[in-house]
Protein backbone atom coordinates (compact mmCIF):
# COMPACT_ATOMS: atom_id res chain seq x y z
CA UNK A 1 0.00 0.00 0.00
CA UNK A 2 1.31 3.46 -0.95
CA UNK A 3 0.27 6.88 0.07
CA UNK A 4 1.63 10.19 -0.28
CA UNK A 5 3.54 10.13 2.71
CA UNK A 6 4.63 6.23 2.80
CA UNK A 7 5.14 2.84 1.63
CA UNK A 8 3.11 0.07 4.15
CA UNK A 9 3.07 -3.44 3.76
CA UNK A 10 -0.34 -5.20 4.65
CA UNK A 11 -1.40 -9.07 5.51
CA UNK A 12 -4.95 -9.64 5.54
CA UNK A 13 -6.83 -13.00 5.70
CA UNK A 14 -10.78 -13.10 5.24
CA UNK A 15 -13.82 -16.09 5.70
CA UNK A 16 -15.07 -15.30 2.26
CA UNK A 17 -17.35 -17.16 0.15
CA UNK A 18 -16.99 -14.96 -2.62
CA UNK A 19 -16.25 -10.98 -3.42
CA UNK A 20 -17.65 -8.49 -6.48
CA UNK A 21 -15.00 -8.96 -8.56
CA UNK A 22 -14.13 -12.86 -7.86
CA UNK A 23 -15.27 -15.45 -10.39
CA UNK A 24 -19.45 -15.86 -11.09
CA UNK A 25 -18.91 -19.84 -11.20
CA UNK A 26 -21.32 -21.34 -8.39
CA UNK A 27 -22.09 -17.63 -6.99
CA UNK A 28 -24.90 -15.40 -7.41
CA UNK A 29 -23.21 -12.38 -9.87
CA UNK A 30 -22.84 -8.84 -8.81
CA UNK A 31 -22.64 -10.13 -4.90
CA UNK A 32 -20.40 -10.06 -2.12
CA UNK A 33 -20.35 -12.39 1.01
CA UNK A 34 -17.74 -12.24 3.50
CA UNK A 35 -16.72 -12.41 7.12
CA UNK A 36 -13.84 -11.97 9.11
CA UNK A 37 -11.67 -9.85 6.69
CA UNK A 38 -8.32 -9.01 8.87
CA UNK A 39 -5.34 -7.10 7.67
CA UNK A 40 -2.31 -6.14 9.74
CA UNK A 41 -0.22 -3.39 8.89
CA UNK A 42 3.84 -3.27 8.78
CA UNK A 43 5.26 0.82 9.03
CA UNK A 44 8.06 2.28 10.01
CA UNK A 45 9.19 -1.05 12.23
CA UNK A 46 5.69 -1.45 13.83
CA UNK A 47 2.40 -3.44 13.40
CA UNK A 48 -1.19 -2.35 13.14
CA UNK A 49 -4.52 -3.45 12.72
CA UNK A 50 -5.56 -1.88 9.60
CA UNK A 51 -9.02 -3.59 9.16
CA UNK A 52 -11.19 -5.86 10.60
CA UNK A 53 -14.73 -6.08 8.48
CA UNK A 54 -16.95 -8.60 10.94
CA UNK A 55 -19.30 -8.87 7.81
CA UNK A 56 -19.42 -7.64 4.39
CA UNK A 57 -22.42 -8.24 2.48
CA UNK A 58 -23.14 -6.48 -0.80
CA UNK A 59 -26.41 -7.94 -3.27
CA UNK A 60 -26.99 -5.70 -6.49
CA UNK A 61 -29.85 -6.60 -7.91
CA UNK A 62 -30.49 -6.39 -11.35
CA UNK A 63 -33.70 -8.09 -12.06
CA UNK A 64 -35.06 -7.48 -15.25
CA UNK A 65 -37.86 -9.76 -14.95
CA UNK A 66 -41.70 -8.55 -13.82
CA UNK A 67 -42.60 -11.35 -11.89
CA UNK A 68 -44.60 -10.71 -8.59
CA UNK A 69 -43.19 -10.27 -5.57
CA UNK A 70 -39.83 -10.02 -6.75
CA UNK A 71 -37.49 -7.12 -4.79
CA UNK A 72 -35.18 -5.17 -7.17
CA UNK A 73 -33.75 -3.76 -4.28
CA UNK A 74 -29.69 -3.40 -4.34
CA UNK A 75 -28.52 -3.31 -0.83
CA UNK A 76 -25.39 -3.84 1.71
CA UNK A 77 -24.38 -4.24 5.22
CA UNK A 78 -20.92 -3.49 6.59
CA UNK A 79 -19.74 -3.66 10.20
CA UNK A 80 -15.89 -3.17 11.71
CA UNK A 81 -13.26 -1.28 12.24
CA UNK A 82 -10.79 0.09 9.60
CA UNK A 83 -8.07 3.13 8.68
CA UNK A 84 -8.93 5.52 6.35
CA UNK A 85 -5.58 6.59 4.80
CA UNK A 86 -7.12 8.61 1.88
CA UNK A 87 -8.58 10.95 4.13
CA UNK A 88 -5.72 11.57 6.75
CA UNK A 89 -3.03 9.53 8.46
CA UNK A 90 -4.34 8.63 11.39
CA UNK A 91 -8.27 8.35 10.34
CA UNK A 92 -9.85 5.46 11.35
CA UNK A 93 -13.11 4.46 12.35
CA UNK A 94 -15.87 1.94 14.43
CA UNK A 95 -18.90 1.59 12.46
CA UNK A 96 -22.26 -0.39 11.11
CA UNK A 97 -23.19 1.28 7.75
CA UNK A 98 -25.89 -0.31 5.60
CA UNK A 99 -26.90 0.85 2.32
CA UNK A 100 -30.22 0.25 -0.40
CA UNK A 101 -31.02 1.09 -3.59
CA UNK A 102 -31.20 0.34 -7.48
CA UNK A 103 -29.37 -1.24 -10.30
CA UNK A 104 -29.26 -1.79 -13.86
CA UNK A 105 -27.18 -4.32 -16.12
CA UNK A 106 -26.56 -3.50 -19.26
CA UNK A 107 -25.31 -6.74 -20.72
CA UNK A 108 -24.03 -10.15 -18.85
CA UNK A 109 -20.90 -8.30 -17.42
CA UNK A 110 -21.67 -4.88 -16.62
CA UNK A 111 -23.72 -3.14 -14.14
CA UNK A 112 -24.40 -0.02 -12.09
CA UNK A 113 -25.77 0.86 -9.19
CA UNK A 114 -26.92 3.68 -7.10
CA UNK A 115 -26.87 3.39 -3.09
CA UNK A 116 -28.04 5.64 -0.39
CA UNK A 117 -25.89 4.86 2.73
CA UNK A 118 -26.32 5.12 6.28
CA UNK A 119 -23.53 4.92 9.17
CA UNK A 120 -23.65 5.03 13.16
CA UNK A 121 -19.90 4.90 15.32
CA UNK A 122 -16.79 6.52 15.90
CA UNK A 123 -16.62 8.12 12.21
CA UNK A 124 -13.13 9.52 10.94
CA UNK A 125 -13.49 13.40 11.05
CA UNK A 126 -17.07 13.58 11.77
CA UNK A 127 -18.39 15.36 14.82
CA UNK A 128 -21.84 13.09 15.26
CA UNK A 129 -21.94 9.37 15.53
CA UNK A 130 -23.74 9.38 12.80
CA UNK A 131 -23.83 9.70 8.81
CA UNK A 132 -25.26 9.41 5.28
CA UNK A 133 -24.13 9.04 1.99
CA UNK A 134 -24.97 8.83 -1.77
CA UNK A 135 -22.92 6.21 -3.78
CA UNK A 136 -22.67 5.25 -7.27
CA UNK A 137 -20.37 2.53 -9.01
CA UNK A 138 -20.03 0.45 -12.16
CA UNK A 139 -19.01 -3.08 -12.00
CA UNK A 140 -17.70 -4.80 -15.28
CA UNK A 141 -15.71 -7.79 -16.84
CA UNK A 142 -14.65 -9.05 -19.74
CA UNK A 143 -15.03 -13.21 -20.72
CA UNK A 144 -11.28 -13.39 -19.41
CA UNK A 145 -12.54 -13.09 -16.21
CA UNK A 146 -10.85 -9.36 -15.60
CA UNK A 147 -13.05 -7.51 -13.55
CA UNK A 148 -13.07 -3.73 -12.67
CA UNK A 149 -15.61 -2.14 -9.70
CA UNK A 150 -15.43 1.92 -9.74
CA UNK A 151 -17.63 3.71 -6.84
CA UNK A 152 -17.95 7.30 -5.92
CA UNK A 153 -19.32 7.88 -2.58
CA UNK A 154 -19.90 11.38 -1.23
CA UNK A 155 -21.57 12.56 1.70
CA UNK A 156 -24.66 13.92 3.19
CA UNK A 157 -24.07 15.49 6.39
CA UNK A 158 -20.08 16.41 6.85
CA UNK A 159 -19.75 18.51 4.02
CA UNK A 160 -16.20 19.15 5.13
CA UNK A 161 -15.44 15.58 4.08
CA UNK A 162 -14.07 15.02 0.11
CA UNK A 163 -15.89 12.63 -1.72
CA UNK A 164 -13.82 9.35 -1.76
CA UNK A 165 -13.44 8.04 -5.07
CA UNK A 166 -12.43 3.70 -5.81
CA UNK A 167 -11.08 1.98 -8.56
CA UNK A 168 -10.42 -1.50 -8.38
CA UNK A 169 -9.39 -4.48 -10.90
CA UNK A 170 -8.76 -8.12 -10.17
CA UNK A 171 -7.00 -10.56 -13.00
CA UNK A 172 -6.74 -14.31 -12.32
CA UNK A 173 -3.98 -16.00 -12.65
CA UNK A 174 -5.37 -19.09 -11.85
CA UNK A 175 -8.32 -20.37 -10.12
CA UNK A 176 -6.42 -20.05 -6.74
CA UNK A 177 -5.02 -17.00 -7.22
CA UNK A 178 -5.40 -13.72 -8.04
CA UNK A 179 -3.94 -10.17 -8.83
CA UNK A 180 -5.37 -6.95 -7.81
CA UNK A 181 -4.52 -2.80 -8.44
CA UNK A 182 -6.89 -0.64 -6.30
CA UNK A 183 -6.60 3.40 -6.06
CA UNK A 184 -8.51 4.84 -3.51
CA UNK A 185 -8.25 9.36 -3.57
CA UNK A 186 -10.69 11.38 -1.17
CA UNK A 187 -7.69 14.25 0.32
CA UNK A 188 -4.69 12.38 -1.07
CA UNK A 189 -4.28 8.96 -3.06
CA UNK A 190 -3.71 5.81 -2.00
CA UNK A 191 -2.34 2.83 -4.12
CA UNK A 192 -2.48 -0.71 -3.01
CA UNK A 193 -1.38 -3.90 -5.20
CA UNK A 194 -2.73 -7.33 -4.11
CA UNK A 195 -1.90 -10.60 -4.16
CA UNK A 196 -4.90 -12.67 -3.38
CA UNK A 197 -4.80 -17.09 -2.48
CA UNK A 198 -8.26 -18.79 -2.24
CA UNK A 199 -8.25 -22.62 -0.36
CA UNK A 200 -10.52 -24.51 0.09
Amino acid sequence: MHTAEQTQYTLGFRLSYFDTLASDIARIPFSNLEMLDTELMFTDGETYINKVHLLDLESFNPNQLSWANESKWSWKINVGFDRQPALCRTCKRRFVMGGAGQAWQFSNNTLAYSLINGYLGDLAKNSHFYDSSVEVGVITGTDSGIKLKASYEKSFLNAKNPAQTKLEMAMPLSQDIDIRLAVTHANSAMWQLKLNYYWQ
